[in-house]
């Protein structure tokens, strides 16, 4: 399996997930329901995405965000699962809100990651980054311009 399609089928998954919930359809176990289905698909894909990502030569750069992102899609699987004690216990609103609003910046921050890890790996496997820069500037670095 190759890591592109995983990458970017994470992107979406993800941007999905955060879609599906701030969207103002009616509340319902369905909409929960999905929303859980698509956390845990996250969380499988950056799992997925990091080893595939780690076995092949990209930069480490890269290999260094699709584990970082993978980490915080384990963590935001807790974060869901506190989210939902929290509401099922009927804690206080405050705290809801809290485990709410880093769950929402938990989100983002993943499609944040998963994009640019994304882009970096697809640019690399095309070879548009990693080779050494070529200038198109015919003045050189250091040198005066006639005046």
């Amino acid at each position: 399996m190759k890591p592109a399609p995983v990458l970017y089928g994470l992107v979406w998954t993800t941007f999905l997930q955060i879609l599906i919930i701030l969207l103002p359809l009616p509340s319902s176990n369905i909409i929960l329901g999905v929303h859980i289905a698509l956390g845990l698909a996250v969380a499988a894909l950056a799992g997925t995405a990091y080893r595939l990502v780690r076995s092949t030569g990209c930069p480490k750069r890269i290999r260094r965000i699709a584990k970082s992102t993978s980490i915080l899609a384990s963590i935001q699987v807790l974060l869901g699962i506190g989210e939902g004690s929290t509401i099922a216990f009927k804690s206080s609103p405050a705290l809801q809100n809290a485990v709410l609003a880093i769950h929402l910046v938990f989100a983002l921050a993943i499609l944040a990651h998963t994009a640019s890890q994304a882009t970096s790996f697809d640019m690399w496997e095309e070879r548009e980054i990693g080779a050494p820069a070529v200038s198109s500037s015919p003045v050189k670095v250091g040198t005066a311009t006639p005046s």
